[in-house]
């Protein structure tokens, strides 16, 4: 997205409903300080910093799938539900 950087393209992918549950990972950059200064509250799922091996990119990309497979068993789970909240 033109003119916007990871975290204002992430705040605009969260603002659209249409993106559902998407899991967004940062590689990035920048150090954990950067990141968790720059926000107000959350926006990624997890981050990743450049340099790292591969495997810990993998790691969290399958922790963060498995995290959002849970969610929406539990979603479904409460769809499911007779119980009335």
């Amino acid at each position: 997205m033109p003119g916007l950087d990871g975290f204002d393209t992430t705040l605009a992918l969260r603002r659209d409903l249409r993106a559902g549950s998407i899991v967004i990972i940062a590689f990035t950059a920048l150090d954990e300080a950067d990141i968790l200064g720059h926000l107000s509250h959350p926006t990624f799922d997890g981050y990743c910093q450049k340099g790292q091996p591969p495997d810990v990119l993998m790691a969290l990309i399958k922790f963060s799938h498995a995290q959002l497979n849970q969610r929406e068993r539990r979603l479904a789970t409460c769809r499911g539900s007779s119980t009335s909240f």
